[in-house]
């Protein structure tokens, strides 16, 4: 370290003075708000941090200043470096039991490194002791965290299903915990799987669900991150004049906040769309402009992808010493950052840019290193792209036998790969499929929960409307009973009291007649007080009727008792000069109160007010199945049919000016029809007219 450089000078000048280590805590905080601004000026603080808190033997601030230094590393894309630097400073977190929430972020820090390094059990098993600490102090924020990278690690695995899950468990924490920037990450994670899944419209969809939420938390770097995504499922689309839409709204906003990982990142993408279109000159100054930011950002591994592509797009303009240059650079990089895995991908390119430039010793040079590196990592993909290169440099040399033998390994290797690949689809489809069982199974039992829920509820509220409701009839039938009670009261008094000055006045009538013989004025007062008196004695029984109660019956002879109601008319008969037709025969006995009268009385009544310009009435009776049927029919207006049914009813009357009105009679007469088991209508006569008629049992 010079400490003459300027900028450490001025740093050695903030220290000092009094509470060294809490400004020294401060300091390399300000150094972690640099990450995304100078990543150099970031670094430079972190080192001298590093040697400051060493200085004061401060162990827990050296270890803070490793982890200031590890995320350095990781963002400039030295990998390896920044893992070295993380593990030494966990070790001296443990060491003096450091916070949980400091060894977390060193635990998240070392997996994230082994992300990188393409170690995904490593970085696993780091996540996995993180999760726990989180989960020991019931810190949600964490877990969601945790569970989010866990995501990410397996999408990378190639695990879908697994990915999916883990991103469900996150984005289900953050909605709980009401952490929107944390939704938005979980959402993005999931659009990210879903395009290596190659459903980029799924994909794009669910980034474009995040970019609302990062739109509404104003999140500039969150939003620009978004708009990318979606570019680059426009891209994979070949949609590319949308694609170049988003991703210079994305470019624009990165550039705007100074994010030189992001900037960097999309004008290599930009370039890629432009490459696909054969656009290289368009494509060759994105990309150089690509270059140039990450160079200015320290970013190494954006440098290293940007000058393969750059490698990439000369080797097609056929520029084959540019593209060369810019192979043996990337090639460097790699080697520098310690990013060792995407070495044989290199080796790979510089072995092709040799064989088309007919160097053929270097070529398979290259091409063999690039396999004996693939083979030790295990990289199928990059074996089988080794062997093939090689048949065909060996071709090219003339070298059969060698050709052979590796166009046979890569036929057999590529066989494998190919038989892998369908494993693995088959694999993911089939975890798919269960997923969605399992899902399509949960919500259809949710559903049916539902509406049990919400049909129980609904029987709730009618079982609660039925209480109401029978608590109000309950109140109604009692102040029934208690009118009904006092109207039977009230009926007995009238009753009662009229019997005794009606006595008299039916008595002194037949005094009258006794003395004076036969007169029409004295023979009318002794027939209505008599009739009088028997409507009194018929009082009580007809209270009951109406109360539904038991009435006395007796064995009545029917012709007998319709010749009585007769007499009653007989002046009315006379008067309106009509005729009585009856065939009722003599031995018709049948079971009734005396009541039973009053239905002739209003049958008959009706007839002579309402139908006299027929003047005649038809009386007859049939015995069927145990019942009489008698019928009084008239030659009026026939009662139309809607009107049949609602004349019986209780305050239903037909317009007077028809002649067809009914008081309250007609209700009365089915009253007493159905005290003795019986029923009352009317149909139509022939061929005109009304039968009133009653059925009751013999």
């Amino acid at each position: 370290m010079n400490s003459k450089n300027p900028k450490i000078a001025e740093n050695n000048q903030f220290i000092q003075g009094g509470e060294e280590t809490n400004k020294l805590r401060k300091y390399i905080e300000s150094g972690r708000s640099m990450l995304n601004v100078d990543l150099g000026q970031a670094e430079l603080i972190g080192e001298n941090s590093l040697k400051l808190a060493q200085e004061l033997n401060d162990v827990s601030l050296e270890s803070l200043a490793l982890n200031l230094l590890c995320d350095c590393k990781f963002s400039a894309g030295m990998v390896s470096s920044g893992k070295l630097l993380a593990e030494r400073a966990l070790e001296l977190q443990k060491e003096i039991s450091a916070p949980p929430q400091i060894i977390v972020r060193t635990l998240n820090q070392i997996a994230n490194n082994h992300f990188r390094l393409n170690n995904f059990d490593e970085s696993l098993k780091y996540y996995t002791e993180a999760l726990k600490i989180h989960k020991d102090h019931d810190h949600q924020y964490g877990i969601a965290l945790i569970t989010g990278n866990m995501a990410i690690v397996y999408k990378q695995k190639g695990n879908i299903s697994d990915c999916i899950k883990y991103c469900d468990k996150a984005l289900m924490i953050n909605r709980k915990i009401g952490n929107e920037e944390g939704v938005a990450i979980n959402l993005h994670n999931k659009g990210a799987a879903f395009f290596d899944e190659e459903k980029l419209e799924k994909s794009a969809r669910i980034h474009l669900r995040a970019l609302k939420i990062r739109e509404k938390l104003e999140n500039k770097e969150g939003i620009a991150q978004s708009l990318g995504c979606i570019g680059i499922c426009f891209s994979a689309m070949k949609k590319y004049n949308d694609a170049l839409d988003y991703l210079n709204k994305a470019l624009q906003i990165s550039k705007q906040i100074g994010n030189g990982y992001l900037t960097a990142h999309y004008l290599s993408d930009i370039a890629e769309i432009y490459n696909h279109q054969h656009d290289y000159k368009k494509s060759l100054k994105f990309n150089f402009e690509a270059l140039e930011q990450a160079k200015i950002g320290g970013l190494k591994s954006n440098e290293t992808t940007i000058l393969i592509g750059l490698s990439s797009t000369y080797l097609e303009l056929g520029k084959l010493e540019e593209s060369l240059d810019f192979a043996l650079q990337a090639y460097e990089n790699t080697i520098d950052t310690g990013e060792l895995v995407h070495l044989p991908g290199h080796l790979l390119q510089l072995s092709n840019i040799y064989l088309t430039m007919e160097d053929l010793q270097k070529a398979m040079q290259n091409a063999s290193d690039a396999l004996n590196l693939a083979t030790e990592k295990g990289m199928l993909t990059e074996t089988v792209s080794a062997h093939l290169l090689l048949s065909n440099i060996y071709k090219k040399s003339e070298m059969w036998e060698n050709a052979f033998h590796s166009y046979v390994k890569y036929s057999e290797l590529n066989s494998e790969f190919l038989q892998k690949q369908r494993g693995e689809k088959i694999a993911q489809m089939q975890a798919r499929y269960e997923t969605e069982h399992a899902n399509r199974k949960a919500e259809i039992y949710r559903l049916k929960n539902v509406k049990l829920v919400q049909k129980n509820k609904l029987i709730k509220q009618q079982q609660e409307a039925l209480t109401i409701s029978e608590q109000s009839y309950r109140k109604v039938a009692e102040k029934l009973a208690e009118s009904n009670s006092i109207k039977a009261l009230l009926l007995d008094i009238i009753a009662h009291d009229l019997k005794n000055p009606v006595g008299v006045i039916f008595g002194m009538s037949q005094m009258v007649k006794e003395n004076l013989g036969e007169n029409s004025m004295v023979d009318l007062i002794a027939s209505s007080s008599e009739s009088l008196l028997k409507v009194l004695e018929h009082a009580t029984s007809l209270s009951k009727v109406s109360a539904g109660d038991e009435i006395k019956k007796d064995d009545l002879n029917l012709r007998a008792v319709i010749e009585d109601v007769l007499l009653d008319f007989s002046s009315q008969l006379n008067s309106e000069n009509m005729e009585i037709i009856m065939n009722i025969p003599d031995d018709v006995i049948f079971k009734a109160h005396p009541l039973v009268s009053e239905i002739f009385e209003n049958y008959i009544s009706n007839a002579i007010k309402y139908a006299n310009e027929g003047k005649s009435i038809h009386i007859k009776s049939e015995v069927v199945s145990g019942h009489v049927v008698i019928s009084i029919s008239d030659l009026g207006k026939t009662i139309s049919s809607n009107d049949r049914l609602a004349i019986f009813e209780r305050t239903t009357q037909l317009s007077k000016g028809e002649k067809h009105g009914r008081g309250l009679g007609l209700a009365i007469a089915k009253k007493i029809a159905q005290a003795h088991q019986g029923e009352c209508w009317v149909e139509p006569n022939h061929p005109q007219g009304n039968s009133f008629c009653v059925r009751l049992p013999l």
